[in-house]
């Protein structure tokens, strides 16, 4: 099963149902879209200051999150590069492999630095555009007429929506989680 990306879903009313049979026993998988997780930056650590919705003029050192008519969010770039010199902040392999591509040579700390702080804005500018958005996958047992046996649940919640395979992963685990429920009944 390979879930499917987020503009699917929404197209979709934010749910996706799909099934996985497992061992002879069908079972439900929904993508739910997760209103309660919240913001990205208030949620999680390891990103960089943005700021609550403000009609003033951007600061230096700001970039321009998202707009709203007049209203703003700001990113603080210049505050999240000092954070993450100060927390270490890097990039993953293919990152850096694109890095290192693009600048034709290896890449300084400073210039790693940027780039982190740069993915980090483009990411959360992208959850403000809805390319993304934070799902609860919800598996359910099926009984053999496809009915929900809804005592036979298991669901996990603000998993990124973009996840791609760690999505079908969560759905496998819950799915065993049930298995385990079934057995010790």
């Amino acid at each position: 099963m390979r879930l499917p990306c987020p503009a699917i879903m929404r197209q979709q009313e934010s749910t996706m149902t799909d099934t996985i049979t497992f061992r002879r026993a069908v079972y439900a998988v929904e993508l739910i879209h997760d209103e309660d997780a919240g913001k990205p930056w208030e949620r999680e650590d390891g990103h960089g200051p943005v700021s609550d919705w403000t009609t003033r003029d951007k600061r230096p050192g700001e970039l321009v999150l998202c707009a709203d008519r007049r209203a703003k969010r700001y990113y603080d770039f210049q505050q999240a590069t000092a954070d993450a010199k100060r927390d270490s902040w890097g990039l993953g392999p293919d990152d850096m492999a694109l890095l290192v591509k693009r600048l034709g040579r290896p890449a300084t700390r400073g210039e790693i630095v940027r780039q982190a702080v740069l993915d980090d804005f483009e990411r959360l500018q992208r959850w403000c555009d809805d390319a993304w958005h934070y799902v609860g996958v919800v598996v359910t047992r099926l009984d053999a007429h496809g009915n929900r046996l809804e005592h036979l649940q298991a669901s996990l919640w603000g998993i990124e929506s973009d996840a791609g395979d760690y999505l079908d992963t969560v759905a496998r685990e819950l799915i065993r989680e049930i298995e385990a429920m079934r057995a010790a009944a």
